[in-house]
């Protein structure tokens, strides 16, 4: 647990950590920002969260970040302005599995075998190691050894007895964080999960398994929601000491995740109740029309006959399908008609794939 600073005393000096100083001491002593580590997310001696949910590539965004600052190449669309070594943490995978991702990684983003000394790595599988126990094995490092450290996945390094949705003791935890970053001089990103259920209706602040304040504490929050478009997910992140960022459409083709430009960043809404019901009946009558044109060019009312479908659904459904209008007229009273045949390349039944 942290250790909390008590005034026992109200009448004795305070120590040096409570000292107060006033804003002409201040501006002249700290004049500038903390040195930027990424441009527009992190800086030295801050923490950064990176949430996603499980399974979707969390480990790959450390490896691909960790390959980013050795090289100086932007991360996600986002400046490296501190380039140099990394330090990762990892207590999920096996050193096999880790030497294989990671030599799949730099070999896709064309890192040099001479710069493999400049990612290090801390294989903490089946070694019961929390964050306490973490700072003292590291916190002897000297300070700015490291760019950034990377913990890869935050849920295993939350000390026994703990709950992440605990906000005291998650506030603790990430001051201990704060301070392991400041005294090593150097970023840490926090590799996390989202919460179960659908996340695309949060705000980007609730977005992730725990306690609220996981996301308060830290000085950038990035969550990685799915696209409403499949295959892509949305980017964004909330920052404390820079513009907010825009958010941007990325991708993640194994083993590198890429900015893509031509997808605007729309995050995947939840659907309406009955909107699922309804999708899979409207594949399953575009199934139907399908296969009944497969006997030939037929006009509405026909395919209305023999499948029994009303005549607006069957309409509804030539209109998704692309159906081909082959032959028109009137009817004696007046009244349009048109025949409809299968697109061009739909011609057998068994083609459909709804």
């Amino acid at each position: 647990m942290p250790k909390y600073v008590t005034d026992d005393n109200p009448l004795e000096p305070k120590s040096e950590m409570l000292k107060i100083v006033n804003l002409e001491y201040i501006e002249k002593n700290y004049p500038h920002e903390r040195q930027s580590i990424v441009d527009g997310l992190i800086r030295t001696g801050s923490v950064m969260n990176i949430i996603a949910a499980p399974k979707v590539g969390k480990s790959f965004i450390a490896s691909n970040l960790a390959m980013c600052l050795i090289t100086g190449s932007d991360f996600l669309g986002f400046p490296i302005a501190r380039q140099g070594k990394t330090l990762v943490v990892d207590n999920e995978l096996h050193l096999e599995t880790l030497s294989y991702r990671y030599r799949a990684t730099r070999t896709a983003m064309n890192v040099p075998e001479d710069q493999r000394h400049m990612i290090d790595i801390l294989s903490l599988r089946g070694i019961p190691c929390d964050i306490p126990m973490l700072q003292k094995h590291v916190g002897g490092t000297r300070p700015g050894h490291y760019s950034a450290i990377i913990l890869d996945a935050f849920y295993k390094l939350i000390p026994s007895g703990i709950s992440e949705n605990d906000n005291t003791a998650m506030g603790g935890i990430y001051t201990q964080l704060e301070r392991l970053a400041t005294e090593m001089d150097c970023a840490v990103v926090v590799i996390h999960h989202s919460s179960k259920g659908f996340q695309g209706d949060k705000s980007l602040s609730d977005v992730g398994a725990g306690a609220g304040t996981i996301s308060r504490s830290v000085d950038a929050h990035m969550v990685i929601r799915p696209h409403e478009t499949p295959g892509y997910c949305v980017c964004e992140a909330l920052v404390r000491s820079w513009k907010q960022p825009e958010p941007r459409t990325i991708q993640f083709n194994f083993p590198v995740w890429r900015v893509v430009t031509d997808e605007k960043p729309i995050v995947q809404q939840p659907k309406s109740p009955g909107a699922e019901k309804r999708a899979a009946e409207e594949r399953e009558t575009d199934r139907v029309v399908k296969d009944t044109l497969t006997s030939g060019d037929l006009t509405e009312k026909q395919i209305s006959d023999i499948t029994g479908i009303s005549r607006p659904k069957v309409k509804a459904a030539l209109l998704r399908i692309g159906a081909i209008i082959t032959e028109t007229g009137q009817t004696q009273r007046g009244t349009g008609w048109a025949k409809y045949s299968n697109p061009p390349e739909f011609t057998n039944g068994s083609d459909w794939t709804g």
